[in-house]
């Protein structure tokens, strides 16, 4: 059974009433479990320090260690900072390895303790009462939830569950880590859950019968009087259910309240798929609100498309040449390709940057004009304005001039023509009598780059994802780094000799090598094939020919000459035999696979039921 994910584009809700509230009761309650969930793990600190008496020697000494590893690292950071150099003495270095190494016991030893202490029978009789203190909460929480629609709920109550378990009760520091509340913002997704009993094909959903999700589609053109696009393409409406209709008495019926969009079907799913959830997603770009419906359906076959054969290595980076080299594949046949992001996706990210440098010179043009007018008119100027520009020498945000443009339209004074026209003409530009509007100011720049930056980066995943899926249809297994690429866009340590080269930093953030990543494992997994990771250590160091293995600098050239055998080879290609080599010696670290076990009966209530009982 395979699980799939298609996306649909919808217009504007035609039931905005209903929409609006389902989104504000989602907020107020995710807010309400997040306020839960800081309750508990202040809670749980408390338990834990209460009881930590034993442990109190190893928690002083890790805070000792980690305070001399930061007083260190200060007086390191100043220097450098004073001598305009990262070099280091030796004397420096181990140092700091040693002070670093003291930190890692002494946490080491802390965590051992904290783990023994919570096995204790006093700890376990606070901590138990505790869980069910936060259960009751949260049936209280959900009880009322007022005219949520429980399909939102359940989806609310999961992403915080799934969040909350990667967030960690401590920092690194011993500080307290709190989920934030969410400030609203207009809402992010409407959500509905079929159950397993009242799950049904996708098909059924256009008979419009079904109590929670109906689709009223146009009928589908004749493919011999349109074109083939045309005829892939349906307009229609989707019904998503967003409660019950409340009966005089103040009952409930079992009568749908349906929030109602306008969809754009641009492709079928699979025949016989079957709907188990529905999500509608909210998403802002610039001051524009984009809508679009995300179906989880599943299959009964393994994929509509199956893996080809052999074995590929792939290692993906990020080359500067006239386009951007993001792959560098080999498979066992010894055939090598590449992959290259096209000069086009290098013009349009270009063109996002250009906008932005001409929306900053000219936010600097109009405070170089704004702010001293204002100070020679703060005299006669309303006093709300004279607070809220108290500070205005400081604003980058061209958001706080759009603000103080809307309340200053809104309290005008005599004489106050000249700065309100220059922010104004800032703001959205001057009058085009050709075009009958204002035109040119920083609101159409900002809407041209943020529509600019989104189609380009939905350019880039389409590549993506087929680079991928033509790999997964001609291999089966593929080889990867295991290598965690959030670590290359962290700043050097004081300590080190390394230094952070802004220009590749960037360029890793135009290319999301981890975008490819994961749509080459979606793809395989997806397709029945197998993901293989390699211990990443010296694949492009070390020479595929004579095994020659010495650290150097990779980033002045794409090729390197061997100081072992003298072989001038391309780094990617060097790394992707390497990887396809240690692939047939067997040294894997980690292997996934596509599930096969059917989902446990009852899901996750069955599990805590189950749990409840023992």
């Amino acid at each position: 059974m395979a699980t799939l994910v298609y996306k649909y584009g919808l217009g504007s809700p035609t039931t905005p009433e209903v929409v609006e509230e389902q989104l504000y009761l989602r907020h107020k309650y995710r807010n309400k479990l997040i306020e839960i969930e800081r309750e508990r793990r202040a809670r749980y600190r408390e338990i834990m320090e209460r009881h930590q008496l034993p442990i109190l020697d190893k928690t002083r000494a890790y805070e000792e260690a980690r305070d001399r590893l930061e007083a260190r690292l200060d007086e390191l950071k100043k220097l450098r900072a004073k001598t305009r150099t990262r070099v280091n003495t030796k004397e420096q270095r181990e140092e700091i390895k040693v002070l670093r190494g003291e930190k890692k016991q002494r946490s080491a030893e802390l965590k051992a303790a904290r783990e023994s202490l919570k096995k204790s029978t006093e700890t376990q009789r606070a901590l138990e009462k505790l869980q069910e203190d936060i259960l009751k909460q949260q049936k209280a929480a959900r009880a009322n939830r007022g005219n949520l629609y429980w399909g939102s709920s359940c989806a609310e109550e999961e992403a915080l569950r799934v969040s909350s378990e990667k967030l960690k009760i401590w920092s690194k520091k011993g500080e307290p880590l709190d989920p934030p509340f969410l400030r609203w913002k207009g809402g992010t997704a409407l959500s509905v859950q079929i159950q397993k009993s009242k799950q049904v094909p996708f098909e059924e959903l256009l008979k419009c019968q079904h109590q929670q999700l109906q689709l009223e589609m146009e009928p589908r053109p004749d493919p011999k009087k349109t074109s083939k696009t045309r005829a892939k393409r349906r307009r229609g409406v989707m019904r998503i259910r967003a409660g019950s209709v409340v009966k005089p008495d103040g009952t409930r019926s079992n009568a749908p309240v349906w929030a109602e969009f306008p969809i754009l079907m641009h492709r079928d799913p699979p025949e016989g798929a079957v709907v188990t959830n529905v999500q509608v997603n909210r998403r802002t770009i610039a001051d524009g609100v984009r809508w679009n419906v995300d179906f989880t359906l599943t299959t009964g076959a393994a994929s509509a498309e199956t893996c080809g054969e052999g074995a590929v290595a792939v290692d993906i980076g990020w080359r500067d040449f006239s386009d951007l080299r993001v792959a560098y594949a080999r498979d066992d046949q010894g055939v090598e390709k590449e992959f290259r992001l096209p000069e086009r996706f290098r013009s349009r990210m270009m063109k996002v940057e250009s906008l932005q440098s001409i929306r900053s010179t000219n936010q600097n043009v109009m405070q170089d004009a704004l702010i001293p007018w204002l100070k020679r008119q703060k005299s006669k100027m309303p006093e709300e304005l004279v607070t809220r520009t108290q500070n205005i020498s400081r604003w980058r945000s061209p958001g706080a001039f759009m603000r103080l443009l809307q309340v200053w339209s809104e309290n005008r004074w005599h004489g106050d023509e000249r700065g309100f026209q220059i922010l104004e003409t800032w703001a959205i530009g001057v009058w085009s009598p050709s075009l009958n509007r204002r035109d040119g100011g920083d609101r159409h720049l900002w809407r041209w780059m943020e529509y600019q930056r989104t189609r380009t980066l939905r350019y880039r995943k389409d590549l993506y994802r087929k680079y991928a899926a033509e790999m997964a249809r001609t291999y089966r297994e593929l080889v990867l780094e295991k290598f965690d690429l959030r670590e290359t866009q962290k700043d050097p340590e004081p300590e080190s000799t390394k230094v952070k080269v802004p220009k590749a930093a960037k360029q890793q953030v135009d290319t999301a090598p981890s975008e490819l990543r994961d749509c080459l494992v979606q793809a395989f997994l997806s397709r029945g094939g197998e993901v293989h990771y390699i211990d990443p250590a010296l694949t492009t160091q070390r020479c595929h020919l004579c095994g020659y293995a010495e650290p150097w600098d990779a980033s002045k050239s794409v090729t390197h000459e061997c100081e072992g055998c003298h072989a001038v080879w391309d780094q990617d290609a060097n790394a992707a035999k390497n990887l396809l080599e240690a692939y047939g010696n067997g040294e894997i670290v980690e292997s996934k696979r596509p599930s096969t076990a059917p989902a446990p009966k009852g899901g996750a209530w069955k599990k805590r039921k189950d749990k409840k009982s023992k």
